[in-house]
């Protein structure tokens, strides 16, 4: 038996209303962190935040692929990749257009900048994995999550 249309179209809203508010609440932390000044505070504490983040939004893209019955593991992790290092080199952009043009940071802006790339691809290498393996093994009970 098949859904109706229309269940499968509420089902595919819902999902990109929920990957919509992941990307709210991990902007929202961000702006938050800069009130409380963590960045300045802890020093490693940018480095920990672009890791996570891009692992915990890359995921959900990852969770959201996972239900293509069509799609092999190793696209399902090239297709992760590719959200999560295009969306880190896009958020770096308006990072350095916000915060650091006209500011001391612009001396230290490159080295960071490079590292934040290079952390937030590594989350999204380790979130497309993990669901390439999750892909493989749904795979083989010839199942996708619901």
């Amino acid at each position: 038996m098949t859904a109706p249309r229309g269940w499968l179209a509420a089902d595919l809203v819902l999902k990109a209303a929920m990957l919509s508010l992941l990307a709210f609440a991990l902007l929202h932390q961000d702006w938050a962190q800069f009130a409380q000044n963590l960045y300045d505070d802890i020093d490693v504490f940018d480095d920990i935040c672009h890791f996570v983040n891009w692992a915990m939004l890359s995921g959900a893209v990852g969770i959201v692929l996972l239900r293509r019955r069509d799609l092999p593991p190793w696209v399902i992790a090239g297709l992760v990749l590719a959200f999560g290092a295009t969306t880190a080199i896009l958020w770096e952009i308006g990072e350095y257009g916000a915060f650091i043009l006209d500011t001391p940071e612009s001396t230290t802006a490159y080295r960071d900048t490079l590292g934040d790339l290079g952390l937030g691809t590594t989350g999204s290498v380790l979130a497309g994995l993990a669901c390439a393996i999750a892909a493989t093994r749904l795979g083989a009970r010839g199942r996708r999550p619901a």
